[in-house]
């Protein structure tokens, strides 16, 4: 996994719109998890994403997955990410949309 550094060019804000899409594929659970990890990765090498990812609207996503938990490792995922960002900052999640 990259740093700060050498993924200061990395564009965060065109990466999340797609991945949140990913979320909300009900129909392909291996795809949720998978753009749910990288939400979560990006969280930790990039922790200046951090406000890009809320403000695109992915804690209401990832906390409708928990609110009907159907799959277990998408469920566990998101309590990461969520933990990440608790962590952080926890004043974070009420600034989501």
């Amino acid at each position: 996994m990259g740093t700060e550094e050498t993924l200061g060019g990395f564009a965060v804000d065109q990466f999340i719109p797609p991945l949140i899409q990913l979320l909300n594929m009900d129909y392909n659970p291996e795809m949720m998890l998978l753009a749910c990890r990288a939400i979560a990765n990006m969280t930790e090498a990039l922790p200046n994403s951090v406000h890009i990812i809320i403000a695109s609207g992915a804690i209401p996503v990832i906390c409708s997955k928990l609110m009907s938990i159907e799959y277990i490792d998408l469920a566990e995922q998101g309590l990461k990410f969520l933990f990440v960002l608790v962590v952080g900052d926890c004043l974070l999640i009420f600034w989501s949309p």
